[in-house]
């Protein structure tokens, strides 16, 4: 019996799309899990993360309060996501708060990888997925516990669905799409329905394929993906008398149209921020390709043949993914917030489109792309050895900083990472000198041309990249934690309310209720109650007697409680200030 082609087609092009989502998943939770753990000492992440402490405490997923009278400002998605990973783990962690970043970050390079393979060959599928596996914003925010990738995943899981249905015309792609619009309604607001059905009906316009029908198909799909945020809304406002409906206007309506105070909003930046944001965010291509462009605009003509020889569903993807990047970028030139997560969910499409620069410049330039892939390599592998041989060998300091306090607080970071001889065991030796084996067998692999040029570079980026977390990210935030100096603070004596005088300490908050959950934390000053607060100047400090705890969130910021609060502390009251 003659075997049928299309069959044996189909079998490989399956094996190899099960390769594909193996690879993929393996080495993305290799580059975002190490360090996840890692103690929070940001405001972001803990921010979001006591949200969902509270409905754990309250056992109430609607009860969206950070703490006393301090109300979510986003809706709930991430914090039952949170809710749900704490519930599974047994107990509510750094690594549980970030775990639905990371999962959503890997669901995307899957999802957005097999859908370029599918349409513009397997070669263009996986470097876009390298792209942005390893691109530095995208790599920041996969793991952190903030609603930026939560929000890049379902709009990119919408605007795929919402691709399939420009394409094919079918009404179960533009049902599919609702699904994820909703849930991108539930993380960030309107705007992650109104931005993505905005972008479809932009592209419509321009290419002339827009009717009555396929507008009212569009309303409708709005109305029904707003409806469960709209839901969240009115329960939100029942259960605050309206507060909600404030922070509903402020976070939405103001930040939209610029009306809200420098004090409300810190991002205001002007136009040519995000430009600059965006050659951020994409480093470290920016770097590698950029200075390839030149190459390209000599080749106008040559790259418009190619273009015309692609067909017409890779051409509909390329316009797709140009589409969403400019739309993406303009509009949030509009508000006078700018923040470059903002363009977030438009990486997969920048992705895509740097995919088949390099890819192109891969097939022109390929000897002066291998001669930079080389070049960086080695500047990454130089950076791992100087990186190295400042932990094992730290010198002295004070000919390089002039200023005491700069050099008082790089003294601090410097003692802290250094390893000492006596500490040096042969794990540690092997963590060092891992990523230096790796990018040698890399270059080794470029050498024999098992590795493509543009492969070369990301897997470089990424060794040192993940290198660099677990060697000094993770133990600066260890020794940054508020918890421990909690810990040290209420060991003997524990106090029933604990009374914040400033708003930003929300990790102090996260790791006093991890610790003592019955401990009731407050907005509102009391006689009877611990106060967290801040004290800003040293004659401030001067005028209390205290005990110093341990260093909080930066070198030079302390934990304190008042020596004559201390020996009242047993039962109802003390006072615990943040030094800054």
């Amino acid at each position: 019996m003659v075997p049928d082609p299309i069959a044996l087609r189909r079998e490989s092009s399956l094996s190899v799309m099960v390769f594909f989502i193996i690879i993929v998943t393996a080495l993305s939770l290799c580059v975002l899990l190490p360090a996840s753990s890692a103690p929070f000492i940001s405001t972001g992440e803990p921010r979001e993360a006591v949200v969902s402490q509270s409905m754990l405490l309250h056992n109430d997923l609607s009860y969206a309060v950070r703490y006393g009278d301090d109300i979510a400002t986003k809706p709930p998605l991430l914090h039952w996501l949170i809710v749900f990973s704490a519930m599974v783990h047994g107990e509510l962690t750094e690594l549980t708060s970030r775990l639905p970043s990371i999962i959503s970050a890997v669901s995307i390079l899957l999802t957005w990888g097999l859908v370029v393979s599918s349409l513009m060959g397997i070669s263009i599928g996986v470097l876009t997925t390298a792209i942005l596996l390893s691109s530095s914003e995208w790599l920041r925010h996969a793991s952190l516990a903030r609603v930026d990738m939560l929000l890049a995943a379902t709009s990119n899981l919408a605007l795929i669905a919402l691709f399939y249905w420009i394409k094919e015309r079918k009404v179960l792609f533009l049902l599919l799409s609702a699904i994820p619009l909703s849930l991108a309604a539930l993380t960030k607001g309107p705007i992650g329905v109104l931005l993505p059905l905005f972008l479809v009906f932009t592209l419509l316009i321009i290419r002339r394929e827009l009717k009555f029908g396929m507008l009212i198909q569009l309303a409708i799909l709005s109305v029904s993906a707003l409806t469960p945020l709209l839901f969240w809304y009115w329960n939100q406002m029942e259960a605050s008398d309206g507060a909600s409906f404030n922070i509903f206007l402020s976070e939405n309506i103001d930040r939209l149209l610029g009306r809200m105070s420098k004090g409300e909003d810190p991002h205001l930046h002007g136009s040519f921020y995000l430009a600059g944001s965006l050659l951020t965010g994409i480093l470290p291509w920016s770097l590698f390709c950029i200075p390839l462009l030149f190459s390209v605009i000599r080749e106008r003509s040559d790259i418009q043949r190619k273009y015309n020889e692609l067909g017409s569903a890779q051409k509909q993807l390329l316009q797709f993914a140009l589409a969403t990047t400019i739309i993406w970028f303009c509009f949030y030139l509009l508000p006078s917030s700018k923040r470059g997560v903002y363009l977030l969910p438009a990486y997969p499409s920048i992705a895509l489109l740097l995919a088949m620069s390099v890819s192109y410049l891969e097939s022109k330039c390929q000897k002066l792309l291998r001669r930079s892939a080389v070049i960086f390599a080695i500047f990454f592998l130089v950076l791992w050895l100087l990186v190295t041989l400042f932990l094992l060998n730290p010198a002295s300091l004070e000919a390089l900083i002039s200023s005491p306090k700069a050099l008082a607080k790089t003294q601090w970071y410097w003692r802290l990472l250094a390893i000492k001889s006596d500490a040096l065991s042969a794990g540690i030796l092997l963590s060092l000198l891992l990523p230096v084996f790796l990018i040698g067998s890399l270059l080794h692999l470029h050498r024999k041309q098992l590795l493509p040029p543009s492969l070369l570079f990301c897997s470089s980026f990424l060794v040192v990249y993940v290198g660099v977390k677990i060697q000094i990210i993770l133990p600066v935030a260890q020794a940054l934690s508020p918890e421990n100096a909690l810990r040290s603070l209420f060991s003997e004596r524990r106090p029933k309310t604990v009374t914040l005088n400033d708003a930003r300490l929300y990790a102090p908050v996260f790791y006093l209720r991890r610790a003592y959950p019955e401990v009731a934390v407050t907005a509102v000053s009391s006689p009877q109650a611990v106060v967290l607060g801040v004290i800003k100047t040293n004659e401030e400090r001067k005028q209390s007697q205290m005990i110093s705890a341990a260093p909080s969130l930066k070198p030079d910021r302390h934990l304190y409680i008042e020596q004559e609060s201390l020996s009242s502390i047993s039962e109802q009251e003390a006072h615990i200030t943040y030094l800054k």
